[in-house]
């Protein structure tokens, strides 16, 4: 058998699958069959019927063809039909990898989607206008029309009220307890240097229904006062309330521009019983008291002095009663910065 050559034997393998992709792409059955038929002829000195070309790709090729250097009869080549479409591939793109080797694609993490960004929070509302300044408003109130001699007591009530300072904070609570039980509310004016004594205990008598206003930080003649001296008076250093009494009832255009400027009415008294004069008895100050009444009346009495004390509020009550008059009503607890009270 002669040598075969395999540079000849590749440009032979090339050829045929040329021919046979362009044979396929024209469609042209006739003259497939006669180049098959030409080119599976029998060359001379081949025994047997070589394979002839056929479109199934699992069938065999054979070409015959002879060798222009080879000596003798020509070879006969067997090609799979699977080698050829690789044989074309590589004749076709000279850069691409051989049929056998498999290229495996990189893995990649999946990238997570990126979050959606916050929707933007809604613009905060506009604040409301603001309210007028609280000092205005108060100054307003206070220069307002008013009783000077029933304050907030608007009902035909008679109110019992004491200035000044108890004498002892025991004695303090004892009466307020004795007229919250007889249903009696009590109208207090202590001075500020009371309260900071601890004589006086501005919560424990509005806890239990009772009224407490401003009678001035120190207690100072207010004729005698200059302006700024007036302001101190009347400032955080006295109980800070809607109403106040000025001490020993002075009044004058200055004395009732500090109380405008601090946001308080003046509020002093219908009846004064004298108890600061002399000192006079229990029994003498109760029928002062009674005596003087009249609807809607405010009775003026000091803690520090004779009817202050659980017996005498009973007995001013009782007068009272015998006269048609009634005292105000305890209602329970009352607030700090009430304007009213209620009877």
């Amino acid at each position: 058998m002669p040598p075969r050559h395999p540079s000849r034997t590749t440009g032979i393998l090339v050829a045929s699958c040329l021919m046979v992709t362009v044979l396929g792409a024209l469609g042209a059955q006739g003259s497939v069959s006669g180049a098959v038929a030409s080119t599976s002829a029998p060359g001379p000195g081949t025994s047997g019927g070589a394979a002839s070309v056929g479109p199934t790709a699992a069938r065999p090729t054979s070409l015959l063809s002879p060798l222009p250097d080879a000596v003798g009869s020509p070879s006969t080549i067997t090609i799979p039909a699977t080698n050829l479409a690789a044989s074309s591939s590589a004749s076709a793109s000279p850069d691409a990898p051989a049929a056998s080797e498999t290229t495996t694609p990189a893995v990649v993490d999946p990238v997570a989607p990126a979050a959606p960004a916050a929707p933007a929070a809604p613009a905060a509302p506009a604040p409301p206008a603001p309210a007028p300044a609280q000092a205005g408003d108060a100054q307003a109130w206070a220069s307002a029309p008013y009783s000077i001699t029933s304050g907030p007591n608007t009902t035909k009530r008679v109110v019992l009220s004491y200035d000044d300072c108890p004498k002892s904070l025991a004695s303090f609570k004892a009466t307020l307890l004795s007229a919250e039980q007889q249903g009696i509310a009590l109208v207090l004016f202590p001075i500020g240097t009371c309260v900071k004594a601890g004589q006086f205990d501005v919560d424990f008598a509005r806890a239990h229904g009772h009224y407490v206003f401003n009678h001035s930080a120190f207690h100072r003649k207010f004729g005698t006062l200059s302006p700024s001296q007036l302001d101190e008076e009347l400032g955080p250093k006295g109980v800070q309330t809607a109403w106040g009494r000025s001490p020993y009832g002075q009044l004058s255009p200055e004395i009732r521009a500090a109380y405008a400027r601090a946001g308080m009415r003046i509020w002093l008294w219908s009846v004064d019983t004298l108890d600061w004069s002399h000192n006079p008895a229990q029994a003498v100050v109760v029928q002062r008291a009674v005596a003087g009444a009249g609807p809607s009346g405010t009775i003026l009495m000091h803690m520090q002095h004779n009817a202050f004390n659980p017996d005498a509020i009973a007995q001013i009550k009782a007068g009272l009663a015998a006269k048609g008059l009634e005292v105000c009503r305890n209602q329970g607890p009352t607030e700090a910065g009430s304007r009213a009270i209620n009877c």
